[in-house]
């Protein structure tokens, strides 16, 4: 019997990014010129932005988990009203 071994270094994992403050406001003014509507605002991310988006006043936040074992989410918010 004969094991196939693939000798090879493994791509380095991304930098987590944060939006900048102005990505931000444009997703809230998104968001509140649809209230109601849910958006995916953040792709293969850790699910802590879930909680920030939940502590901002008039928002609804739910995550996704990507894939089974990345450890990664989606996020969805949608605006509620204050």
């Amino acid at each position: 019997m004969s094991i196939a071994i693939q000798w090879k270094t493994p791509p380095e994992a991304p930098k987590q990014t944060y939006s900048p403050a102005s990505d931000t406001q444009e997703i809230i003014d998104a968001l509140r010129a649809n209230p109601g509507t849910w958006a995916l605002v953040k792709e293969d991310t850790y699910p802590n932005i879930t909680t920030r988006w939940k502590k901002r006043p008039g928002f609804e936040a739910k995550s996704s988990k990507v894939g089974k074992t990345n450890g990664k989410y989606d996020v969805y918010v949608r605006y509620v009203g204050e």
